[in-house]
């Protein structure tokens, strides 16, 4: 029963960690909490402790050779967790310097490390009318940072019938949403994954979280 309870809050926490966020505490909240200081993926976290679970597995069990690597993988975990931590005060710190320069409006930010890695950290901050993003490495860091802008359109979902839907949506953005209408369908981008293309400006061909938003046979299809 221990064991079952540490899995599961030890899988649970780990997710608090990325972006993604978990609901911690339900059911007295559904909030979604995240600290946003490591990736869905890194392999630099992943790799090292599998490599070294495999070896305490094929060791036999009670040896001091597999408890040296059970005891490695805990420690490099909670290691690599606390430089996470690290990389992001100083992302953030990178982030708040230019942001300071470029007197851009804010209501909100976020930082994030990139997929795969947490040494690319993207920065986000989005007031009402516009959404902010840029990236930076914390081991080459650029001086001059390029925050390309996008528009929100959050009234365009105001009159959207599908609440359910809709609410949905903004539940798991957080706020950091793009919405773009083509036709009858609304477009709507979850820009707090970051941008899987850093050179294009069109949300459609930067932000892989998209949902569309449309009415089909008089009922709505997300």
């Amino acid at each position: 029963m221990f064991l079952f309870l540490i899995c599961l809050w030890g899988h649970s926490l780990l997710d608090l960690c990325t972006n993604y966020g978990t609901r911690l505490f339900l059911p007295i909240t559904n909030n979604a909490y995240a600290l946003n200081n490591i990736s869905i993926i890194d392999l630099v976290f992943t790799l090292p402790m599998l490599v070294m679970l495999i070896l305490s597995l094929i060791n036999k069990n009670g040896s001091q050779k597999r408890r040296f690597y059970a005891k490695t993988v805990l420690i490099y975990c909670f290691m690599y967790l606390g430089y996470t931590c690290g990389n992001k005060i100083y992302a953030n710190h990178l982030f708040d310097k230019s942001l300071k320069e470029t007197n851009i409006s804010y209501e909100k930010r976020m930082s994030n490390p990139t997929i795969l890695n947490n040494f690319l950290w993207y920065g986000i901050v989005a007031n009402d009318s516009n959404l902010y993003i840029t990236e930076n490495s914390i081991l080459f860091p650029k001086k001059d940072l390029n925050w390309t802008k996008f528009q929100r359109n959050k009234d365009y979902l105001d009159d959207y019938p599908d609440r359910l839907k809709v609410n949905t949506l903004k539940w798991f953005s957080k706020g950091y949403d793009i919405i773009e209408k083509k036709g009858d369908t609304f477009n709507f981008f979850v820009a707090k994954f970051g941008r899987t293309n850093m050179n294009e400006t069109d949300a459609e061909k930067s932000f892989v979280f998209h949902y569309k938003l449309f009415h089909e046979n008089g009922e709505s299809k997300m």
